[in-house]
């Protein structure tokens, strides 16, 4: 007498609820990347004049570093879509971005110096960034198995 092994609960899933659980997969690694973005406005990004500073102590400075400010906002409205359910992944791109221009700015008006003064912040910020970049594009049929 052999007993056959119970079927797995993923053989028994419809297509739909496979597709949901990857979006949910997906869901959440957007916003814990975003929150990682979140976090990383406030380590510190340039290492200026013996002193490192971070995104938030950056905006303070007089002239164009305040929009650095869209960083946590975007980053609130990324979240925020991902409880909401409501346009998560565009808001995922788009927060995603900013690092990446952030960088082009100060390259355009340091030149090669703003990659050496470039702190942990600003490094974890573009990982971030560029996962928020991947993530919504990535195909909705299976779920990575850890």
């Amino acid at each position: 007498m052999t007993t056959t092994p119970p079927p797995s609960s993923t053989e028994n899933q419809t297509p739909s609820q496979e597709s949901r659980r990857a979006y949910l997969g997906t869901s959440t690694l957007i916003t814990f990347c975003a929150m990682g973005l979140l976090i990383s406005f406030w380590l510190p990004w340039a290492h200026l004049v013996g002193q490192s500073l971070s995104g938030f102590d950056l905006q303070k400075l007089r002239g164009t570093q305040t929009w650095l400010w869209i960083i946590p906002v975007a980053s609130v409205v990324t979240i925020s879509a991902a409880i909401t359910g409501q346009c998560q992944r565009i808001a995922a791109r788009f927060t995603g971005t900013i690092p990446f221009f952030i960088l082009a700015y100060w390259l355009k008006h340091l030149g090669g110096d703003a990659l050496r003064v470039l702190g942990l912040g600003a490094w974890l910020s573009l990982a971030f960034g560029l996962v928020l970049l991947i993530l919504p594009h990535r195909p909705q049929g299976k779920v990575p198995s850890l």
